[in-house]
């Protein structure tokens, strides 16, 4: 393999998913789940090309569908509809930009969470406390992630830089 970024982001992503299981192991005291599965996915859409940033997301989604009662394959879906949106918006998005990148975080991150709780919803006689539920654990994954980014941005470029990818200049070629 001649171009490892996608593999690199991707274990950083399922580092971060490790993460985040030992914060909902904690959290389940409280009766919360938080989701950070759109920090590697936006990293992914804003500064690779196409074919890197989709194994990347192939990769994080077939992990995470692995965990999920079923089959993989609507959680991987899921992410990779994730990542076409961001890449789609990324010419109006400016990846130099923490505000950006911020946003682009939280908008993969919210379809992600959205859609994981649409494919696997409640019984019907718990959907009340569901929503309200859903509501919190929503609010308090996307507040989360609005501190976290700048820093799975910073590390996740460091570790490429570790590789000889300066990830800055190849955007300025992409651009």
């Amino acid at each position: 393999m001649r171009d490892p970024r996608g593999i690199i982001v991707a274990l950083i992503g399922l580092g971060l998913l490790f993460f985040t299981a030992e914060a909902n192991h904690f959290l389940a005291l409280l009766g919360l789940t938080v989701f950070f599965g759109g920090l590697p996915l936006a990293f992914a859409a804003l500064f690779f090309r196409l074919r890197q940033g989709v194994l990347c997301a192939a990769v994080l989604g077939l992990a995470m569908g692995a965990g999920l009662p079923g089959s993989p394959l609507p959680v991987l879906a899921l992410f990779l509809f994730s990542h076409a949106v961001i890449f789609a918006l990324r010419p109006r998005l400016h990846a130099h930009e923490a505000t950006s990148r911020t946003i682009a975080v939280l908008l993969a991150n919210a379809i992600c969470f959205l859609g994981l709780s649409l494919l696997y919803p409640p019984p019907l006689w718990a959907l009340g406390s569901w929503l309200g539920r859903l509501g919190l654990e929503f609010f308090l994954s996307q507040l989360m992630l609005m501190g976290m980014t700048p820093w799975l941005f910073s590390l996740t470029d460091r570790t490429l830089n570790l590789f000889g990818i300066i990830v800055e200049e190849e955007l300025r070629e992409l651009s």
